[in-house]
């Protein structure tokens, strides 16, 4: 059955978006994503990806290196006669960083996901293998973007890692078998697929791989309801039970001072964190 070009197909709804100001909308095959719903989705990958390195921070991991970010290809929607035979018109935005571990028991660190909430933690499996100790953990989808974290741990050195990755769904953004149809009548205009599907990349903000700073503040500063969550998921990767404490960001020049009512102790009653990300005690 041939797909019916007209009938909109791979709905993707994009919620709002804070830093750019994206008030939210659908791309489809009638209005695939444009370049500032692209933007929103890059946020949006950017913001969830940030609250992460502040989980593992908390559980005492550090950032490698910076880390990397694209858009990824991925099968989507039919083509042609065959709906079945999808072709690679979606793209999907994928951020990605590798840690290294805290120098604590492969079991303690185990534990310590297991026992996280269900709003932050939905699913832990352990593996094993000759030479690695393996964790998967998957967490709660936010932001349009599912993420996880696997965590190794070497028998030979005992050296623990972790690769923390933020996926967004797939969205529409161009025909990928019919225009390769169209660019074999276009190359006597001096433009190949090739280059064709470079420039579509680069109209949703990029091209390849490009780099992704873990600690890099956002345009404009942090926003007062991420510092907040930075600080619970840091405080969640140390192991402190979250559920009745309440946050109150004030702003500072160059981050924010978190305010910290119903801490387990009177000392834990304020930390700060910076535009880019790092988490400390707040200074007097």
């Amino acid at each position: 059955m041939r797909t019916l070009w007209f009938i909109p197909q791979g709905v993707r709804r994009i919620g709002p978006e804070e830093y750019t100001g994206y008030q939210g909308g659908i791309a489809s095959t009638l209005t695939p994503i444009s370049k500032h719903q692209a933007a929103a989705v890059i946020a949006q990958g950017g913001h969830r990806a940030r609250e992460l390195v502040s989980l593992l921070e908390g559980l005492g991991f550090e950032p490698e290196l910076d880390g990397s970010e694209t858009w990824d290809k991925a099968s989507l929607v039919g083509e042609g006669f065959n709906r079945f035979d999808k072709g690679f018109n979606g793209r999907i935005h994928q951020i990605s960083a590798r840690f290294s571990g805290p120098p604590t028991e492969f079991d303690d660190l185990v534990r310590r996901f297991a026992a996280m909430p269900a709003t932050v933690v939905t699913r832990t499996r352990e593996d094993s293998s000759a030479k690695t100790r393996e964790l998967e953990v998957l967490l709660d989808d936010r932001y349009g973007h599912s993420a996880r974290i696997d965590v190794q741990q070497r028998k030979d050195s005992g050296l623990i890692s972790a690769r923390l990755q933020v996926t967004s769904r797939a969205f529409f953004y161009r025909w990928d078998k019919r225009d390769a149809v169209w660019s074999i009548l276009a190359r006597g205009r001096g433009e190949n697929l090739e280059e064709q599907q470079a420039r579509e990349i680069e109209r949703l903000g990029f091209r390849r791989r490009r780099s992704w700073p873990v600690h890099d503040a956002p345009s404009g500063g942090l926003l007062e309801s991420e510092a907040a969550e930075r600080i619970r998921l840091y405080l969640v990767g140390a192991g402190v039970d979250t559920d009745a404490i309440s946050f109150t960001p004030q702003r500072r020049q160059g981050g924010w001072d978190v305010a910290i009512a119903g801490g387990p102790t009177a000392a834990l009653d304020a930390l700060h964190i910076t535009d880019d990300g790092h988490i400390g005690p707040r200074e007097h």
